[in-house]
């Protein structure tokens, strides 16, 4: 049988970039600082742009809906000869 010798990993006691001392890997030479944090930026992702709905759309979407429904029971109101237990109460009180 072959003996099959590991490589045993080497470490030096250094100064960390966040001020702390530790043992670090030493990696051909150099000294591996886990806290080192890379100056290499990953590409940002682009963000999926949510359309903007400043409050007046919204109000005026809402009024329309209100102004919908009621076109729908004047509609209604009309075609049934002017009879409705809503719009006789209104107009009575007018």
């Amino acid at each position: 049988m072959e003996n099959i010798m590991s490589e045993k990993k080497l470490y030096d006691l250094t100064l960390c970039a966040d001020g702390v001392t530790r043992a670090c890997e030493v990696v051909n030479g150099q000294i591996v600082d886990p806290s080192f944090k890379s100056t290499f930026k990953k590409p940002k992702e682009e963000k999926k742009e949510k359309p903007k709905v400043n409050i007046q759309d919204r109000i005026r979407d809402q009024v329309e809906d209100y102004i919908s429904a009621i076109e729908g029971q004047v509609d209604d109101y009309i075609d049934n000869n002017y009879k409705s237990k809503l719009f006789t109460l209104i107009v009575k009180e007018l």
